[in-house]
């Protein structure tokens, strides 16, 4: 049996908080807090360490932001993110 309190990606959950492109139109910025349940302009999802590369890549947050409007939402806390992915999946 794997003791998986070792396992700190594993263990460790981690919010990422969404809002909205901040390129996007206000009514598209609108839109888009209405589509996560966005409230007061965030979503908060929680995930474990371990599965954060691919949530980001689901989501099309796995590069560092840049200034493309074909993404609705962007990342609040990116650079607390970025630090908790393994040097490889970036």
């Amino acid at each position: 049996m794997i003791d998986t309190a070792l396992d700190t990606p594993w263990s460790n959950d981690v919010r990422v908080v969404l809002v909205p492109h901040l390129q996007l139109s206000e009514s598209r910025r609108r839109i888009v807090e209405l589509d996560y349940g966005m409230v007061d302009g965030e979503a908060v999802v929680e995930c474990r360490q371990a599965l954060l590369f691919y949530m980001l890549k689901h989501l099309g947050l796995n590069q560092p932001q840049g200034g493309s409007l074909t993404k609705q939402v962007a990342l609040k806390n990116e650079a607390e993110l970025r630090a908790l992915l393994p040097a490889t999946s970036e």
